[in-house]
């Protein structure tokens, strides 16, 4: 696992249905226009949460048979309410062609050790490598994960979701036989600096600070490649702003618990990607809040206007 990912959205038509044509597009989007490694779906900013089984592995689906070319990879989100629900969408998704799946912590409380035995029934049910995911809220507690990544055979990778003291941490004593990753952005540069961290396992950030006049975490990225960290240095600090704007809309709701779908949606909209509404029980901004956002996007990124 290399390079640029990114969660990406599931959008739907205005009456709250699948829009596979937008989900087509949005993918070509990715890998022509931004050029990404990879993308993953069905997760917290693909509405993973609201999606029906059927339209979980639809979305698989489309997003992976609109790849247009062999280069774009896809991970899928394949967490449900129950084991047997999600061993069927974890085969479904080797089944389309994804190129690994993603798991959080099943519903309910379990010991480390039940968490073993709910990870090794799925990792014995698909031949996919298996990415974990660890958070401050909503992901595999520390006790949990370094009992998992002590056996390299039963997952691939761990995106880290907390702080930079757990990527750290975690480096240090599993760097050698699993990929850590942090979603961050922001951490990016830093990360490679320090640990080698030659991927970029990010939320939303790829596709929502990119467009095709502006390319600033791939160009910061082959900076780095060419060993040339001032420069690379240079292009990450150009996206203070923008980062901020982030923090603000996105990850500061995701922190106090609350969903940052209705924001990241409108800023797609801007982008022109295909996003539609959120699904209830959430609602779309406000049309000041989408008006401040587009105000602040126009502000920061005049290029990045449809």
């Amino acid at each position: 696992m290399s390079g640029i990912w990114a969660s990406v959205p599931t959008p739907f038509s205005a009456t709250g249905e699948l829009d596979p044509a937008g989900l087509s597009a949005n993918v070509k989007h990715y890998s022509r226009v931004l050029q990404l490694t990879g993308i993953y779906c069905n997760g917290i900013m693909g509405e993973g949460w609201s999606l029906t089984l059927e339209e979980r592995m639809r979305t698989a689906e489309i997003t992976v048979s609109a790849t247009f070319d062999a280069s774009l990879r896809v991970g899928v989100v394949v967490t449900a309410g129950s084991l047997k629900e999600t061993i069927r969408l974890a085969r479904h998704a080797e089944e389309v062609g994804a190129d690994h799946i993603i798991i959080s912590p099943p519903p309910g409380d379990y010991d480390a050790v039940a968490i073993h035995r709910y990870v090794a029934t799925i990792r014995d049910s698909v031949s996919l490598p298996i990415v974990i995911v660890e958070a401050s809220s909503g992901g595999f507690g520390i006790a949990t994960l370094q009992h998992l990544a002590s056996r390299p055979t039963l997952v691939s990778a761990i995106k880290v979701g907390s702080t930079r003291d757990r990527v750290s941490e975690l480096s240090n004593t599993h760097g050698e036989d699993l990929v850590i990753t942090d979603p961050c952005e922001c951490n990016w540069l830093a990360n490679l600096v320090e640990f080698d961290m030659d991927v970029l396992y990010a939320d939303p950030e790829p596709y929502l600070f990119q467009n095709a006049n502006w390319l600033p975490i791939q160009s910061y990225y082959e900076a780095f490649l060419a060993k040339d960290v001032d420069a690379a240095t240079r292009i990450s600090e150009s996206l203070r702003p923008i980062r901020a704007l982030y923090d603000r809309m996105i990850m500061q709701p995701l922190r106090a618990g609350q969903s940052p779908v209705p924001a990241l949606k409108a800023w797609c909209d801007y982008l022109g990607l295909a996003a539609g509404p959120p699904r209830l029980p959430l609602v779309p901004l406000e049309p000041d809040a989408r008006n401040e956002l587009f105000s602040a996007l126009s502000a920061l990124r005049p290029d990045a206007a449809p």
